[in-house]
C-alpha cells in the first residue's frame, strides 16, 4: 500500500482479491457496502505466496496480510 500517503483512509470494494498484501504505514481500510455484497475476501494469488517475513527461528513465512510498523 505504498501508493497512498501515510494516515490515509482507503476504501475497499466488496469482492475477491487474489493477492498478498503488505501494509507498512499508518492506514485505515474501510469497506464499502453494496446491496448486501459487503464481503471482502483476500485469496492466494495464482503464483502462490512468497516469504515476506522471518520467524523467530529464522524460517521464512508467507503472510497473506502483513502489517509492519503498526505503532507509527
Amino acid at each position: 500500500m505504498s501508493s497512498v500517503p501515510p494516515a490515509s483512509t482507503t476504501s475497499v470494494c466488496w469482492g475477491f482479491y487474489a493477492e498478498q498484501v503488505t501494509i507498512s504505514q499508518a492506514l485505515t481500510l474501510e469497506g464499502i457496502d453494496g446491496a448486501n455484497l459487503n464481503q471482502v475476501v483476500v485469496t492466494v494469488p495464482s503464483g502462490g505466496l512468497a516469504a515476506n517475513v522471518t520467524s523467530l527461528s529464522g524460517q521464512g513465512v508467507a503472510a497473506q496480510v502483513l502489517v509492519q510498523n503498526a505503532n507509527r
